[in-house]
């Protein structure tokens, strides 16, 4: 059976749509454990008198993030997979049956996922950036640290229950990327499987988002640097994956890049003064950023240091899909929105 788990925080204009798009699967044979972490709007209100369904359990508790109300959640879920989705997105009606599918057909594996369509409800536009073509209506083993910037999204993820709780679980100190480093950790030294289809829905511009000012920004780019020095103490203890290394440094230095190009040298000295000395010591010149006379050379610099990723022919977040027309075409046909 697959547990699907749905932390609930203040979402009443978007649970009924989340959670129809889960009951409306057509693979049938999982539970929804809601978890409303202390919510003070009328989502709660809004499932109980709208959905029936004897599969459909909620758990109340006072609020304490949604990591700590995803980690309630798999403590109580029965199934051997565990999904998590997030109450502003949803599913297209084959997501379970691909990924149970997926699960079935080939065994041992630890995470299977999929690519998300990301829908921008304000403007009507359909982004397919995070399909990866070459893996296109197919079913393939899949590094994960192949690009940490456009890995599969945690709502996108099926987990082995075992492995998520040898994992520890969601890390309930972050506010940003925790579920990054949960997948992370999980796919370090476990096979993973690709499931080349859009089967998910990333939605931004919904009512209750969080949007960045200069105190959130803060905050993600420190827990960034956590989840980095978090993995790297991991491929420490077992480097089997090659990969790792690679997509670490990539991710740490493309940071850096965007705080000079801010001009954030608070943030520059940061991660150059919180990470481990032997991490640092991987990368030429790298204290040369500190220099603000040289900002310009260190810019280029840290754009030079993308190419070797480009000539792996890793897709980066400006990639754009040849299956784009096709993709958005099914996206607004199965949710009847204008083509």
């Amino acid at each position: 059976m697959i547990s699907i788990i749905i932390p609930l925080y203040n979402k009443e204009k978007t649970i009924l749509r989340c959670l129809n798009s889960v009951l409306g699967q057509t693979y049938k044979e999982f539970e929804v454990i809601i978890v409303d972490d202390g919510s003070v709007d009328n989502g709660v209100s809004i499932i109980e008198n709208s959905i029936s369904d004897k599969r459909v359990k909620i758990i109340k508790q006072k609020n304490g993030g949604v990591s700590k109300a995803r980690n309630t959640g798999a403590k109580a879920a029965n199934g051997n997979w565990l999904v998590f989705l997030d109450a502003d997105d949803y599913w297209l009606p084959d997501f379970l049956l691909r990924m149970h599918d997926a699960a079935n057909n080939h065994k041992g594996f630890s995470l299977i996922q999929c690519a998300s369509f990301i829908y921008d409800e304000i403007n009507d536009i359909v982004h397919t950036d995070l399909m990866i073509d070459k893996y296109y209506h197919k079913v393939v083993l899949f590094n994960f640290f192949r690009s940490l910037e456009t890995a599969p999204h945690i709502g996108a993820s099926l987990i082995s229950r075992t492995d998520f709780n040898e994992s520890g679980g969601f890390n309930e100190n972050l506010k940003n990327n925790e579920d990054i480093l949960l997948l992370a950790k999980i796919a370090m030294n476990k096979k993973c499987l690709y499931v080349g289809e859009m089967l998910h829905v990333y939605s931004i511009g919904v009512e209750g988002q969080a949007t960045r000012n200069v105190q959130t920004k803060e905050k993600f780019a420190k827990d960034s640097l956590t989840v980095i020095r978090e993995l790297y103490k991991c491929y420490q203890e077992c480097p089997m994956n090659k990969h790792v290394l690679f997509s670490l440094s990539y991710r740490y230095k493309d940071l850096l890049l965007s705080f000079l190009k801010d001009n954030n040298y608070n943030m520059v000295d940061y991660y150059l003064e919180n990470v481990d000395k032997d991490f640092l010591s991987r990368f030429c010149y790298i204290q040369w950023i500190k220099n603000k006379s040289l900002k310009h050379i260190s810019i280029f610099y840290l754009k030079l240091s993308k190419i070797p990723r480009v000539l792996r022919g890793i897709q980066g977040r400006s990639h754009k899909s040849k299956y784009k027309n096709e993709l958005e075409i099914t996206f607004r046909q199965t949710f009847c929105l204008n083509v």
